[in-house]
C-alpha cells in the first residue's frame, strides 16, 4: 500500500486507486486534481477544487476518516446497474461527510434505470452541507441528503430511441 507520512496534495493530476489502501494524515485534492478508482484511503480527504470519482466505473472508494467537498469541487458518479460498487459508483465514508460543490451523475454501459429506482451514492456516519449543483445525464431524478446517505431516486427515464436506419432498410426499393 501507498503510505504517505505527511499530508498529500493532488493538484492537476490523478490519484488512481486499484484496490489499494493509501494511508495519509490528510489528502487534499485541488486545482483540477482527481481521485478515482476503487480502494480504501485511510485518513481525511479534503476535495477543495478537484474531482472525486469513485470506481473505474463502477466501483467504490472508502474513506476511513472524514470527507469534505468544497464549493469549487466536483463528485462524479456513474450508474450502470442496480448494485452499489459493481453496478454504480459509491463513496463510503466511515466518519463525517461535509458536502458542497457539484454532483455529476451519468449512465454507462447502455444501462436504463426505471422510475422509482433508488441509488445510495454516498454513505457516511454523519452529513453536513449539500451539493450546490446537481447535473444528471440520461434521466431525471431527485437527490436527497439525509442521515441515511446521499440517495438518488429516478423520477423519469428517457425513452429508448428507435434505430431509424433499420426501419428505413425495410421500405427501400431494394427490399421490394
Amino acid at each position: 500500500p501507498l503510505a504517505v507520512q505527511a499530508d498529500a496534495t493532488r493538484s492537476a493530476g490523478v490519484l488512481e486507486l486499484h484496490g489499494g489502501h493509501p494511508s495519509a494524515v490528510d489528502i487534499f485534492v485541488r486545482n483540477g486534481g482527481t481521485v478515482e478508482g476503487s480502494g480504501t484511503i485511510t485518513g481525511d480527504v479534503v476535495n477543495k477544487s478537484g474531482d472525486m470519482s469513485p470506481g473505474h466505473s463502477p466501483g467504490t472508494i472508502t474513506v476511513a476518516g472524514n470527507y469534505t467537498q468544497g464549493a469549487d469541487a466536483t463528485m462524479t458518479m456513474q450508474i450502470g446497474g442496480a448494485t452499489s460498487g459493481t453496478g454504480y459508483d459509491h463513496l463510503k465514508v466511515t466518519g463525517g461527510a461535509t458536502l458542497g460543490g457539484t454532483l455529476i451523475i451519468s449512465l454507462i454501459n447502455g444501462y436504463a434505470p426505471k422510475v422509482g429506482d433508488v441509488y445510495t451514492l454516498v454513505s457516511a456516519a454523519s452529513f453536513g452541507g449539500s451539493f450546490s449543483k446537481v447535473t444528471v445525464t440520461g434521466f431525471t431524478g431527485n437527490v436527497d441528503v439525509s442521515s441515511n446517505g446521499v440517495t438518488l431516486t429516478v423520477t423519469s427515464a428517457l425513452p429508448q430511441l428507435l434505430n431509424i436506419s433499420t426501419r428505413l432498410n425495410v421500405i427501400t426499393v431494394n427490399n421490394m
